[in-house]
C-alpha cells in the first residue's frame, strides 16, 4: 500500500485539487445565487413598503375627502332647515284677503 501510495502520490493530489476546486466552485456559484435571491427579495421588499406607503397616504387622503364631504353635508342640511324655516315663517305671516267682487 505505501508502495502504491508513493507511485501515484502525485495522481493522489491533482485528484484531491481537482474535487477541492470542483466544492470551491459550488461554493461559489451556491454564494452567488443567494445573494441574486438577496437582491430580489430586497427589491420586492422596498417595491411593497413603497405600495403600502402610497396606500397609507391615499387612505389618508379619502379619510379627509370623507371629513371635508360630511361637513359640506353638514352645511347643506343646515341651509335647508333655515330656508324650511323661513318659508315655514312667511306662511304663518302671510295673510290672504278675500274681497267680495260685485257687490260694493
Amino acid at each position: 500500500m505505501e508502495k502504491f501510495l508513493q507511485k501515484n502520490l502525485r495522481t493522489i493530489a491533482i485528484i484531491l485539487l481537482f474535487l477541492f476546486m470542483i466544492k470551491s466552485f459550488q461554493t461559489c456559484v451556491q454564494k452567488t445565487s443567494i445573494r441574486k435571491q438577496e437582491k430580489k427579495i430586497t427589491l420586492i421588499k422596498d417595491s411593497l413598503d413603497k405600495e403600502i406607503l402610497a396606500r397609507e397616504y391615499l387612505i389618508k387622503d379619502l379619510t379627509y375627502e370623507l371629513k371635508i364631504a360630511g361637513v359640506r353635508v353638514d352645511e347643506a342640511q343646515k341651509r335647508a332647515e333655515a330656508v324650511q324655516a323661513t318659508a315655514e315663517k312667511i306662511k304663518t305671516n302671510t295673510t290672504i284677503k278675500i274681497e267680495g267682487g260685485k257687490g260694493k
